[in-house]
């Protein structure tokens, strides 16, 4: 059995400021994937056809966008909502999301796909 420290795997996340994101995976089985991020200002509109996944907001205090998408690329959004440390949530598969950073800081999430995200499934979305 391996133990994983949070807070030492997500002092390794490197931020790229270009897209205002870090991540750092931290382990991955054939049914789940698990990292951490930070969030500078926001994620990127985006939704997976294969996974769910769940968020836990580890520092900080944000929003969540999520809707369902539409044939003609459009997003049908729900209400957002406001989530902060100690929140989970999950974004089935199939739900466009987005997550936001209303604080001063970086906002810190650990994530976790069921089975793991797959880059080329990950797919971007106008918000």
């Amino acid at each position: 059995m391996d133990i994983f420290k949070l807070e030492e795997q997500t002092a390794n996340v490197k931020l790229d400021k270009a897209v205002g994101i870090g991540i750092a995976h931290i382990l991955k089985t054939d049914n789940l994937g698990v990292g951490v991020a930070k969030i500078e200002k926001k994620v990127g509109a985006h939704f997976h056809r294969e996974s769910d996944e769940v968020y836990l907001i580890l520092e900080g205090e944000g929003i969540i966008h999520s809707g369902k998408p539409r044939e003609d690329k459009i997003v049908d959004w729900a209400k957002p909502e406001k989530v902060k440390r100690g929140d989970l949530f999950l974004t089935p598969k199939g739900t466009v999301h987005s997550l936001e950073n209303m604080g001063e800081k970086e906002l810190i999430i650990a994530f976790f796909s069921s089975p793991p995200v797959k880059a080329e499934d990950r797919i971007m979305v106008e918000q």
